[in-house]
């Protein structure tokens, strides 16, 4: 793209739709795209109408702090996607990171954090908040004033008193906690009264249990049903079986666009996708590669506190699938066209992995016991 085609994209996008605009906005470059997000008077609506995970991509491309804007302007859901995937390693969530995220947004604005308390698990929440402060409650046979002397100096109704696991955020947490006590002390009081008694892993699992299952509804799987896509398969066994068992996405659900954005516009998978004229099929292929990109993140166990991982595993992803189509196909752009349309992307990476496999194991068998092993060395 030249730089007059660079300055006219932006004033284009500002005649869309927010949903037309939302699926055109990762081809621009990120600071682009939040001038292009901020221009215009229903922000908000262009905000929510991104997927989740190209959401997620522009918050790791912009930074914690630059990112809070767009957060404040961002649903519910998708500020659960985001903290879903920065919160979490593995199994456990990481209290600290999550309450690092939490003060960012709340001198954004307390809104969205109040709004995020109460759409937020339960379970989630009591499992951070037990991991956050140290909860008792006086004991009876002793009097209040008495026992003021050694209890925790926090307390909003003189039952439950607290003091911070972490201390930099004390402040923090009262306001937290002083938030919730304002808007419903009922439910201040069950979530004190579960933060004291509850069991920890009991909480710990449901949180995880209840992540996991929106995640995977973003096609982002947990990391050992990634490691399918490492798993051989040959030609024989791939069938053009897509149209017959993929259902079509609600029409309201945002399709991933981050990946095809950074497919390599000039090899056999992006000039084939680009003449797919049916937006139901490009949605699907979008989908498709999102999913492997995210597979690829978890089964090589690459860092997403870099942007740069989403890239590479991008290119890793339409690499591959680009062999296993130049093989299924000879190349020929027409075949893979047709190609795309019925038979799984994860089959063609597969594929593509495997031959670059073969090839591998025997170059280094020659190394090992062929003509090569009797070459002199040094």
């Amino acid at each position: 793209m030249n730089s007059g085609d660079a300055e006219k994209k932006p004033i284009a996008l500002m005649h869309l739709s927010p949903r037309e605009m939302s699926s055109q906005l990762m081809a621009l470059p990120v600071k682009e795209r939040l001038k292009a997000i901020f221009e215009r008077e229903d922000a908000a609506a262009v905000v929510r109408a991104i997927s989740p995970q190209d959401l997620f991509f522009t918050v790791k491309e912009l930074g914690k702090e630059d990112s809070i804007p767009l957060l404040a302007l961002a649903s519910v859901e998708q500020i659960n996607h985001v903290f879903g995937l920065e919160w979490w390693r593995k199994d456990e969530v990481q209290p600290a990171k999550a309450l690092e995220w939490l003060d960012l947004l709340a001198g954004a604005t307390s809104g969205k954090v109040l709004e995020w308390l109460y759409q937020a698990d339960f379970e989630l929440l009591v499992s951070l908040f037990k991991k956050w402060i140290r909860v008792v409650t006086p004991p009876e046979d002793i009097d209040p004033v008495e026992a003021r002397d050694y209890l925790p100096v926090n307390t909003l109704d003189d039952q439950y008193y607290w003091d911070a696991v972490y201390p930099q955020y004390e402040e923090s947490l009262k306001a937290l906690l002083s938030l919730i006590f304002e808007v419903s002390q009922g439910f201040y009081g069950q979530l004190m009264h579960h933060i004291l008694w509850a069991s920890e892993a009991e909480m710990d699992e449901a949180a995880y249990r209840f992540n996991r299952g929106r995640l995977e509804d973003e096609a982002i799987p947990d990391f050992y049903d990634s490691l399918e896509i490492y798993r051989a398969i040959s030609p024989n066994e791939i069938l053009p079986s897509k149209s017959s068992l993929i259902k079509p996405r609600e029409e309201s659900s945002p399709v991933p666009s981050f990946a095809l954005f950074l497919l390599p516009p000039a090899d056999l998978l992006g000039c084939a996708i680009r003449e797919i004229r049916n937006h139901q099929t490009r949605d699907i292929i979008q989908v498709e590669l999102a999913s492997l990109a995210n597979k690829l993140i978890l089964a090589d166990q690459l860092s997403l506190d870099h942007p740069e991982t989403l890239r590479q595993a991008v290119d890793k992803a339409a690499a591959y699938v680009n062999l296993g189509l130049d093989l299924m196909t000879d190349g020929t752009p027409s075949t893979a066209i047709e190609t795309l349309k019925v038979v799984f992307l994860e089959q063609l990476f597969r594929l593509g992995y495997t031959e670059v496999a073969r090839i591998r194991n025997r170059l280094q068998r020659i190394v090992r016991s062929g003509w090569l092993s009797k070459w002199p060395h040094g």
